[in-house]
């Protein structure tokens, strides 16, 4: 297992909770802690995406160049939220990492049967 994993799968373990059971000062946590795995996002430029997706939030490049700064900007826009906007992000968020997750174990399965056939099988997957 790759170190990387070991912080997916405890975001995976949040995400089988129902949201309303996961604190808004828990969920702020996590995503401070996701946004600074560089293990998830090795690169700044690995989060506009990320940050997209799941927050809904255009951020100016300049901002991308600390991580910190982008942490600062999406913990401000939860503050603003709502309790039922804030429910929906939570979902967004972990169906983020779950599809993530999926995607990974889909390439990981690829990988494993070209292994078995020496290269030779064609993308089915």
């Amino acid at each position: 297992m790759k170190k990387s994993d070991s912080y997916l799968n405890t975001i995976l373990e949040y995400a089988k909770l129902p949201p309303s059971q996961i604190s808004f000062e828990t969920f702020q946590g996590i995503i401070i802690l996701t946004i600074l795995d560089t293990k998830l996002f090795p690169r700044n430029s690995d989060l506009p995406v990320f940050i997209e997706k799941v927050f809904d939030l255009n951020l100016k490049d300049y901002v991308y160049a600390s991580r910190t700064l982008i942490i600062a900007r999406v913990i401000r826009k939860l503050e603003k939220l709502k309790k039922d906007e804030i429910h929906n992000l939570k979902v967004n968020f972990f169906e983020y990492f779950q599809a993530l997750a999926n995607i990974n174990n889909k390439s990981d399965l690829s990988k494993w049967l070209k292994g078995l056939d020496g290269g030779n099988r064609n993308e089915l997957l």
